[in-house]
């Protein structure tokens, strides 16, 4: 369910970056932002709860950044482009 919530984000993210704005830097940088702001405070906490070992919290966070990595990707190669 999450990956979905932060699919839906990243569409909108990308759909309303501005179009001066390259493509490729647009595909990299927001899901970065978007992890490091929204994600990442998340996952921290929630591992930190659970009293996760460090090494173990830093691949969860990793994986959560590719995740959002590939779907920048995946989402500009279906053509999502603004309304218009």
């Amino acid at each position: 369910m999450a990956q979905a919530w932060l699919c839906a984000i990243l569409a909108g993210a990308l759909i309303l970056a501005p179009q001066e704005a390259p493509r490729a830097v647009m595909v990299a940088a927001t899901p970065a932002v978007i992890w490091a702001g929204f994600v990442l405070p998340s996952v921290a906490a929630t591992l930190v709860l659970r009293r996760t070992p460090l090494s173990s919290a830093l691949a969860d966070a990793l994986l959560w950044l590719g995740a959002s990595l590939v779907q920048a990707l995946v989402l500009e190669a279906i053509g999502l482009v603004p309304p218009g």
